[in-house]
C-alpha cells in the first residue's frame, strides 16, 4: 500500500475490522473509498432513470443480477413485485390512481449504483456482502441526495432498510418501523 495516500490508508484500515466503518460521507459520490472500486472495471453501473422533475421517486438498496445485466433498475423479481403489487397499493394510499401512472412517470434509482458482492480489499480482509452493501450505500449517499434534490419528488418510496437510511440519514432506521407512514425528509 505504498502508493496509497495517508487519508485513504486510514479509511482502508477501518475496513480491516468487520463492522467498524461508520463514517458518514457528504458531497460527491465517494467511489474512491467504496469497497466495490476494486471490482469496478468488471461491474456495470445501473444508472437512475425517469423524468426530471418527477412527482414520485423510488429508491432501492442496490441492483440485483438482472438489473446489472440489463442496466435497468427494478427489472428482475423485485421489479415485478414492485410494479405489479407494491407501487399500486402505495399510490392508492396516497390518493393517486395507479392506472394513471406508468414507469415512465417515476424516477427510479438505488442507494448504491453497483451490485453488492463480497470483496477482498487491499488489506486482505474479505468484506461480506452485507457489509459491502452498507458501506457502498454510504459512499453513494451524496450522489443520491443530489439526484433527489434535482428530481424534487413529492413522494419518495424507499424499498429496503438501506434505502430508507440513505434517504433519511437515520443510521438505525428500519423499514418495518416506517412501513405505511409518511415522513418529511429535508434534502
Amino acid at each position: 500500500m505504498n502508493d496509497v495516500s495517508p487519508e485513504r490508508s486510514e479509511i482502508l484500515d477501518k475496513h480491516s475490522k468487520p463492522g467498524s466503518y461508520q463514517q458518514t460521507l457528504f458531497g460527491r459520490p465517494r467511489c474512491d473509498i467504496c469497497p466495490l472500486r476494486f471490482k469496478i472495471q468488471a461491474k456495470k453501473y445501473v444508472l437512475p432513470s425517469g423524468p426530471v422533475p418527477a412527482d414520485i421517486a423510488i429508491v432501492g438498496e442496490g441492483p440485483g443480477h438482472n438489473e446489472e445485466q440489463r442496466g435497468i433498475g427494478f427489472c428482475g423479481k423485485s421489479g415485478v413485485l414492485l410494479w405489479d403489487h407494491l407501487l399500486p397499493r402505495a399510490l392508492e394510499r396516497l390518493g393517486r390512481n395507479p392506472k394513471e401512472i406508468t414507469r415512465r412517470d417515476v424516477w427510479v434509482s438505488n442507494a448504491a449504483l453497483c451490485r453488492p458482492e463480497p470483496v477482498r480489499i487491499e488489506s486482505g480482509y474479505l468484506m461480506p456482502k452485507d457489509e459491502v452493501k452498507a458501506v457502498s450505500v454510504k459512499c453513494c449517499r451524496p450522489r443520491l441526495i443530489e439526484e433527489l434534490r434535482a428530481v424534487n419528488p413529492k413522494v419518495i418510496i424507499p424499498v429496503g432498510t438501506l434505502a430508507l437510511r440513505s434517504i433519511t440519514g437515520i443510521e438505525k432506521a428500519k423499514i418495518t418501523s416506517f412501513r405505511g407512514t409518511r415522513t418529511v425528509v429535508d434534502l
